[in-house]
């Protein structure tokens, strides 16, 4: 059994160097059980603050703390404009690479300062 819930919006922070515009959060869900755990699957959760500080001119590495409850292995990936999953911000966060394993997001500290989105 699928379903799909949508939302769309447009509010970004105004102060943003990158990006903004339209944006839409879609969900997807599946209430199969699964054969392995004898439950509907559970989706991966990353836990963190909306908003993270990175000092201008330095490497940073930001851990995304992903958690998944069925203990599935979890990899992380930037959003993808083919599947309109970021909005107007996708590779709006430049100087940086993130680690499919590992969800380390790294910040090599470029030349401008501000308000990034990563998506």
């Amino acid at each position: 059994s699928y379903f799909e819930l949508q939302f769309a919006g447009g509010y970004w922070l105004s102060t943003l160097q990158i990006g903004g515009g339209a944006w839409s959060l879609i969900m997807r869900g599946n209430l199969t059980v699964r054969k392995d755990t004898g439950r509907i699957n559970s989706s991966p959760v990353v836990t963190m603050p909306p908003l993270v500080k990175a000092p201008w001119g330095c490497v940073s590495q930001i851990r995304l703390d992903v958690r998944d409850p069925d203990g599935d292995i979890v990899h992380c990936r930037w959003a993808s404009s083919n599947r309109s999953e970021c909005g107007g911000v996708c590779n709006a966060f430049p100087n940086s690479t993130l680690n499919s394993d590992t969800c380390i997001l790294t910040y090599y500290g470029g030349n401008s300062t501000g308000q990034f989105v990563v998506a």
